[in-house]
């Protein structure tokens, strides 16, 4: 499966372990690349794109696998200057369209485990790639209201949606027996299970 995941990986300790299975699982997974949006708790841009890199270092593959800086700020607040020649954002979204086009009979996953606001950039410059990608989003708390990466670009899910791009949701579900936040696990957990075994 050729995919690109798209992450504020400087968040929470998730996109570390999302982008780690994906690269441990190269008979599975193609990474085409690795795009980068900032969420409130990330510490700004920058540190969402060398927390990326550290992790694309840590499986050698920093010349294999292409990381590009996304948006910074909202959907609402950028798609106002999508056609200008710079933009925020713009390297990750130009990114994402570049590696779309190239699909012929098989669609390229995104994998946005943040805020949306990437994909729904790219979708809104270059209605073409809807058809070429698919999009399986780790984001809401459907059907209750509120999730982190919801709640970060509101502005970014409807125009995703609404293209009628093929678009699954992987739903967190605070508290719930079901959906991400089943399968947590405590930093006590992770000392006891996994000291030593890794950076």
């Amino acid at each position: 499966l050729k995919i690109l995941i798209d992450t504020d990986a400087n968040n929470e300790l998730d996109d570390q372990h999302a982008l780690a299975y994906a690269f441990l699982n190269h008979d599975v997974f193609d990474v085409v690349g690795v795009t980068v949006n900032n969420t409130r708790n990330g510490d700004g841009i920058q540190n969402q794109y060398d927390e990326a890199l550290r992790i694309i270092r840590l499986f050698n593959l920093e010349n294999k696998v292409p990381l590009y800086m996304g948006a910074d700020k909202n959907y609402d607040e950028i798609v106002p200057f999508i056609a200008e020649p710079e933009f925020d954002g713009k390297p990750a979204v130009d990114f994402i369209i570049q590696e779309a086009m190239k699909m012929q009979d098989e669609k390229l996953i995104l994998l946005p485990v943040g805020k949306l606001t990437n994909i729904a950039l790219a979708i809104i410059k270059e209605p073409k790639i809807i058809d070429k990608v698919k999009v399986v989003w780790l984001g809401a708390n459907y059907p209750d209201p509120g999730e982190y990466n919801l709640d970060n670009d509101t502005t970014s899910v409807n125009p995703v949606i609404e293209s009628g791009v093929p678009f699954e949701m992987v739903t967190v579900r605070y508290g719930k027996p079901s959906g991400t936040a089943a399968v947590t696990v405590t930093r006590e957990e992770i000392v006891a299970s996994m000291t030593g075994k890794g950076p």
